[in-house]
């Protein structure tokens, strides 16, 4: 199992006319089109502070984990059992 698996979104064509940096309904890295996204908003001094960069609404997602905590548990666990000479439990 890859617990670093890349999270991908797609921009919905019915969204197509708001970012027209994405190209629609073609996957791409979350990480490339939020920074797509950061540039445009940059560009046009747009501050969406109150808001998602990429909102579900607009967008499909597949891949990755969708919370950072379970994230940051996992790399933790690993690090432990680098250090130590137990093995990590996991939990059930």
């Amino acid at each position: 199992m890859n617990f670093f698996a890349v999270r991908r979104a797609r921009l919905l064509d019915a969204f197509a006319p708001l970012y027209p940096e994405i190209v629609p309904d073609v996957w791409m890295s979350a990480r490339r089109a939020t920074q797509l996204v950061q540039q445009a908003n940059l560009r046009h001094e747009r501050h969406l502070y109150d808001q998602r960069l990429l909102p579900e609404a607009h967008f499909e997602f597949e891949g990755g984990l969708r919370n950072r905590q379970t994230r940051t548990g996992v790399r933790v666990q690993r690090l432990v059992a680098q250090v130590s000479s137990e093995p990590v439990r996991r939990r059930a």
